[in-house]
């Protein structure tokens, strides 16, 4: 059936096997996945591994999808993930900011991200505080001057 999608989960990932089957998808139950010389390795429309060296062994196809971007070495941690968001700009042609919500790293309180965020938060608290006094009736807010 050539309206059926293929999949291929590299490791022990049943839930994510299961959630595709549920969804129609069939999968590709390739055994050995280094050998470039069995046609089936090519055979799928989505792969999903935790190692971008599995992700990016083989040129893919359009309409060929894997769970990893290009120039990124893993997706586990929030911090992990952030840095590697933000880092997709270098490898490919995208707005980060169109894809992937603002997030900042804030393990280390003296870096130039932790001062951004610090100075977006402080912005937001002015921009409400700026909305609610739009909303006071005048003699309340004079009162409140």
């Amino acid at each position: 059936d050539k309206t059926k999608k293929i999949f291929i989960v590299l490791g022990q990932y049943h839930d994510m096997r299961e959630a595709l089957r549920r969804k129609g998808w069939v999968e590709n139950p390739i055994e050995n996945f280094d050998n470039p010389h069995d046609y089936r390795v090519h055979a799928f429309h989505f792969l999903y591994t935790t190692k971008s060296k599995d992700a990016f062994k083989y040129q893919t196809a359009p309409f060929q999808q894997v769970n990893h971007f290009q120039g990124t070495k893993s997706l586990t941690t929030k911090v992990g993930l952030t840095h590697n968001m933000k880092n997709l700009v270098w490898h490919n042609d995208m707005d980060i900011n169109e894809v992937f919500p603002q997030s900042f790293d804030l393990t280390d309180f003296s870096s130039e991200e932790f001062k951004d965020f610090v100075n977006e938060f402080k912005f937001g608290q002015l921009v409400a505080c700026l909305k609610l006094a739009l909303n006071m009736s005048p003699s309340l807010l004079q009162k409140n001057l």
